[in-house]
């Protein structure tokens, strides 16, 4: 069963990376979703002082909204793990300009 879910997974994740945001958040959702998630994620980081050199490991990053985020605010150690390749691929392609040094990508199953 696990075997078969995450070939679904990587199947229909590879299908989707290139337009996976733009499909999923695109339109009115866009700056509400990447808003709140990130003022979220920003709030947590700021509540518990994370130094912005600590270890992130952003699992299921897929095309890297809450990474891109960290880096636009300045954390400098970044891992990036997620299912497919492909969804890495997208992250990286996006990631803002002068930051690639600061995240490290891994292709992984979270499970194991």
């Amino acid at each position: 069963m696990t075997k078969n879910l995450n070939e679904y997974y990587q199947k229909n994740y590879t299908a989707l990376a290139s337009t996976y945001d733009e499909t999923r958040f695109g339109g009115a959702k866009r700056e509400f979703s990447r808003f709140s998630k990130n003022e979220a994620v920003m709030a947590f980081f700021r509540e518990y002082n994370i130094p912005k050199n600590a270890v992130i490991t952003d699992v299921a990053s897929g095309a890297g909204r809450i990474l891109h985020c960290l880096l636009k605010n300045g954390y400098t150690n970044i891992n990036a793990t997620d299912l497919t390749q492909a969804m890495l691929d997208v992250s990286e392609k996006n990631v803002p300009q002068g930051t690639k040094q600061f995240v490290h990508y891994h292709c992984a199953d979270m499970k194991k």
